[in-house]
């Protein structure tokens, strides 16, 4: 029988049935998943020091982790009391060198046998009776003749992990290298490219065989990079392929909505805004009209930082499916930045007759169910909501375009729900997140990218500082200078209640401190996530309407 790269790896030598089942229990089934089953780390020639050096290291008041290589002398169980010590004397051939343990005893005392060969990695010390130790060092095991090798030819070995299905049949990771070693010699050369030959040599990539021997026992460091690089490469080149592919039959092969333009509805509204819309706001406004025109369902992704105007456009979005007879959902990621964007949009449609409703998971069932039978009847308007909007119950009729703002904080599932209330509504994704282009077409590559690189004539610029925490009291000083001339000030700490493995200071605790001592003086509100529904809008309209000077909060402020 003639064995290929998609043979079980049970024809492997050394493997058999038995051992190849265990391999199937973690996905290595073929002798090409066996080659595809990369190391975790590697052991480099140049990290290594012999143990004269450091002896050495230790004297001069090194106090960092190094590796050892070294060979099994002598172990010694010794008992104090209750307790007991393991140690495991070794020998380089500069010197000896000893490891201990204080638990698990009876694991590493079945581990290390004399004459054995370990790389050993710890930080050293040097006792009083002046002996070289590492405490409950790593360790690998090593071969002689990898031992030889390594030291002698600067060889790199590679470490792979050995899932506990293996280490019960007594597979440890030596073995697991030998198996490798052995399948890379034998089969590498069967491997078939897999990028096209053009890719390759515009880009100065190694080719498959190459980088899957070299990614297993590299020939030095600099030919692992390239391994790795050409690795990354393709997972990249095919992320972006299947992008390109699902962009391509979404424009191609699925009908959206061809919007007319009401130009005396827009400009009415556009006029009625207290400011000029900005240029950059104005080509991304073309962008959408363009698409929203078009039968092809827009997918769409305005990027601009927080204040840039990302919000008015998706309101004029919302206006073009409303004059149409559709309906627009708005969905963000928070209850508060729902009821910002409830109250806003609000604000700027107060002389247009829009039905503008807010659905949240915290209102009262009533008033959703009253929400979900609108959105279920069809009837024209905006509805903003968080994940309330994704519920079974909010069975959109009449979808027209989908306004998501904050996109990366959903995924592609959660989206997908909402587009698909209607079969092709046009869609259109906001982020404030400043996110280089070559990284944004990896995390939004199915969708065309507006970008509104311009902030308003009245914006002032923000400016940040970053400051320790003993000028809190200099902070705390400028703060209040800050409020008498009118401003208001947000305080925000990453949690609701104190953390064991966080130092951080606790929202609630620092309002309570606050409001009594510092702040005695000015009113101070509080706001948390775990606050319900009707208590954040009540804070935040508190806040808009200045009836406090200093808003503490947790991260659930967003943007």
């Amino acid at each position: 029988m003639s064995i290929n790269i998609d043979s079980s790896i049970q024809y492997l030598k050394t493997v058999g049935p038995k051992k190849a089942e265990l391999f199937s229990s973690i996905g290595i089934k073929t002798i090409n998943d066996l080659l595809y089953y990369f190391p975790y780390r590697y052991l480099d020639r140049t990290t290594i020091i012999d143990s004269s050096k450091v002896v050495n290291y230790v004297a001069s008041g090194f106090k960092g982790e190094i590796t050892i290589i070294g060979k099994v002398v002598d172990t010694e169980e010794i008992h104090y009391g209750r307790k007991s010590i393991f140690k495991v004397s070794m020998k380089d051939e500069q010197g000896f060198f000893e490891c201990v343990w204080f638990r698990s005893i009876k694991y590493f005392r079945d581990r290390f046998k004399p004459d054995e060969y370990y790389a050993i990695s710890a930080k050293p010390v040097i006792t009083k009776y002046n002996h070289l130790q590492f405490a409950h060092p790593d360790f690998d095991k090593l071969t002689s003749n990898e031992s030889d090798e390594f030291l002698h030819t600067g060889k790199i070995i590679p470490f792979y992990k050995v899932p506990e299905e293996l280490k019960k049949s007594n597979l440890g990771e030596l073995s697991i290298r030998k198996l490798i070693n052995s399948t890379v010699t034998s089969f590498s050369e069967l491997l078939e490219e897999t990028l096209p030959s053009e890719i390759i040599k515009k880009n100065h990539l190694l080719d498959i065989k190459t980088t899957v021997s070299n990614k297993h026992f590299p020939e030095s460091n600099e030919i692992l990079e390239r391994a790795d690089k050409r690795l990354k490469y393709e997972e990249l080149f095919y992320i972006e392929s299947l992008i390109a592919i699902k962009k391509q039959k979404y424009h191609t092969q699925t009908t959206g909505f061809s919007f007319n333009l009401d130009s005396k509805l827009l400009n009415r509204f556009i006029n009625s805004l207290p400011f000029e819309l900005t240029k950059a706001q104005m080509e991304v406004l073309h962008q959408i009209r363009v698409d929203m025109e078009s039968s092809a369902p827009m997918n769409r992704l305005i990027q601009g930082d927080v204040g840039s105007g990302k919000t008015v456009i998706a309101v004029i979005a919302m206006l073009i499916a409303i004059s149409n007879g559709k309906q627009a959902a708005l969905m963000a990621p928070t209850e508060i930045l729902a009821i910002q964007h409830y109250e806003n949009i609000k604000k700027m449609l107060t002389d247009f007759p829009v039905e503008i409703e807010l659905i949240v998971g915290g209102q009262k069932s009533k008033e959703k169910q009253e929400i979900h039978s609108k959105i279920q009847e069809g009837v024209t308007g905006i509805y903003i909501g968080t994940h309330a909007l994704i519920e079974e119950k909010s069975k959109f009729s009449n979808l027209g375009v989908a306004i998501i703002d904050e996109q990366h904080r959903f995924g592609v599932a959660q989206r997908s729900k909402l587009t698909s209330k209607r079969s092709t509504p046009d869609v259109l994704v906001m982020s404030a997140t400043p996110i280089p282009r070559t990284l944004t077409m990896t995390l939004y590559g199915d969708l065309d990218i507006s970008i509104i690189d311009e902030l308003p004539k009245e914006r002032i610029p923000i400016k940040t500082y970053l400051r320790s925490e003993n000028r809190f009291q200099r902070i705390y000083e400028f703060t209040k200078d800050k409020i008498r001339e009118g401003f208001q000030v947000f305080i925000v700490y990453p949690l609701v209640e104190e953390s064991e493995k966080l130092d951080l200071k606790a929202a609630e605790t620092y309002y309570n401190d606050l409001k009594d001592s510092t702040f005695n003086e000015f009113n101070v509100g509080l706001i948390h996530g775990r606050m319900s529904w009707d208590e954040k809008r009540e804070v935040m309209l508190k806040f808009a309407n200045k009836e406090f000077d200093v808003l503490i909060s947790t991260t659930v402020i967003e943007v």
